[in-house]
């Protein structure tokens, strides 16, 4: 896996809406194990929707761009429009384990 990745699956993971499985166990018993509970256990729908929402009015390009040009002008990058919002919203929320 990439290392955006990695980070992509722990946000989830973080967040409730996910399990993470090992890239080696990708197609084992974990790995259809997994896909079966996150399928049939409804807490990890509503934490996907509850995300969701707060990325909603996120335009995720545009914040990128400014990230970067703030980034490179030495401006803090946390300033950036949405992640002031998104921040606080998206505090752990694991209540799942694999």
């Amino acid at each position: 896996m990439y290392p955006e990745q990695e980070l992509n699956v722990d946000l989830a993971v973080r967040q409730g809406m996910a399990l993470a499985v090992a890239p080696r166990h990708a197609e084992g018993e974990k790995m259809t194990a997994a896909i079966r509970r996150v399928a049939s256990e409804p807490g990890f729908r509503h934490e996907a929707m509850r995300v969701k929402t707060l990325y909603a009015g996120t335009d995720g390009a545009a914040s990128a761009a400014a990230a970067i040009t703030r980034f490179l002008a030495g401006d803090e990058v946390s300033t950036v429009r949405g992640a002031r919002r998104l921040a606080p919203a998206l505090g752990d929320r694991r209540t799942h384990t694999a």
